[in-house]
């Protein structure tokens, strides 16, 4: 909630836990640009959120896209254990999005190694409660568990593998953001480059990885992500229980 109030040791958990998420997302090809991180709680239950806005409408996602979205969905657990050696229930969120993904990407899309183009479920309709139902004998629902579990697996160490090099570069974003409580993506890349933050957002983004100088063409303004206002699902964040989801 809004007026919650957090101890000391919780705002910087909740602060690396999103830093978490945008260094991730920074240090990977195929991710949708950090607008902006906050670890001001929200009514819906989020102590803290990164959203993310992409620079195109966009339909689809190519595999290497998912892969990294789910390792941006983990890089908040990745942060509490690299650094502050520890796991929170404030991951819950981001593990039920990043196995619905994974899950989606082996039943449904033939994106799993071990299972080809086999199609494994069937889509609901989507009107209703937007689920599937599985098509496949139990042993193979099993099979299709573990295959979804490496998935996630490959995707978390992947997050965890990239954070160690990051770590003075997190602790000066976690620094100013406890300071400033909600920063822009272009603050954090400042902070990267050794800019001053305060002028960041001077500039447009040339690149989609935050502000870096003036670019050679405007950029058009970011899109929200499909349905209405943005919201920060893709970037993960941190909430107050199990069924809080970020949203503004």
């Amino acid at each position: 909630k809004k007026n919650s109030v957090l101890s000391e040791f919780e705002k910087k958990l909740v602060a690396y836990h999103e830093v978490g998420h945008a260094m991730v997302s920074f240090k990977q090809k195929n991710t949708t640009p950090v607008q902006k991180i906050t670890i001001v709680p929200h009514t819906q239950g989020a102590l803290g959120y990164t959203l993310h806005l992409p620079e195109e409408d966009k339909n689809l996602q190519t595999r290497d896209e998912l892969l990294a979205e789910i390792a941006t969905y983990m890089g908040g657990r990745a942060a509490e254990e690299v650094v502050l050696h520890t796991m929170t229930n404030g991951a819950a969120q981001d593990i039920q999005q990043a196995t619905s993904l994974a899950r989606n990407m082996v039943a449904l899309y033939g994106m799993s190694d071990k299972f080809g183009m086999m199609a494994l479920a069937s889509r609901r309709n989507q009107y209703l409660d937007g689920g599937y139902g599985i098509d496949c004998g139990q042993d193979t629902a099993a099979a299709m568990d573990r295959a979804v579990r490496d998935l996630i697996d490959a995707c978390y160490k992947k997050a965890v593998e990239s954070l160690p090099h990051s770590r003075e570069e997190m602790d000066k974003e976690v620094e100013y953001l406890l300071e400033k409580e909600t920063i822009t993506g272009a603050e954090m890349v400042a902070i990267l480059e050794g800019r001053d933050p305060a002028l960041a957002d001077n500039f447009p983004d040339p690149d989609g990885k935050g502000t870096v100088g003036p670019p050679a063409e405007p950029v058009s303004d970011p899109i929200p992500l499909s349905g209405g206002e943005p919201q920060p699902p893709n970037g993960g964040g941190m909430e107050f229980g199990p069924e809080g989801k970020p949203k503004e």
